[in-house]
């Protein structure tokens, strides 16, 4: 399973203003690059949002790992999915350590939580953002 990397202290909270010369004029300055990281994400494992706006999103299990309550490899286990079972996709996050999850239910049960996109293979269909 993908677990979570060292803490990342970026909060994403960086200014947009620019320093300008005596004389008014805009420093030559570039602007920072856009960061792909979000301002401010939870490393919680409750309170992610999930929702299913593509049902027949699905793929399976390349291996046999646990679906989690939360985003994080120490987030507890919800219940163990088999190699090669299907599995129904809701949508994606990207954690606070840049590792990038979905909200699965396992094919013909109400078992459903988090699990990582690199436990997943032969997605069918659109990934989409929670």
């Amino acid at each position: 399973m993908a677990s979570g990397g060292a803490g990342d202290t970026d909060d994403g909270a960086g200014s947009s203003a620019r320093p300008s010369s005596d004389d008014g004029a805009t420093a030559s300055q570039p602007p920072a690059p856009p960061t792909s990281k979000p301002g401010s994400v939870s490393k919680s494992c409750s309170g992610w949002t999930h929702r299913d706006p593509n049902p027949g999103t699905y793929g399976y299990m390349s291996g046999s790992y646990h679906i989690l309550t939360g985003p994080y490899q120490t987030c507890s286990s919800v219940a163990l999915a088999e190699n090669s079972s299907k599995l129904w996709y809701h949508c994606s996050v990207v954690n606070a350590y840049g590792h990038n999850w979905t909200y699965v239910r396992v094919a013909g049960t109400n078992t459903s939580g988090w699990m990582s996109n690199d436990n997943l293979a032969n997605r069918s269909g659109a990934s989409t953002r929670c």
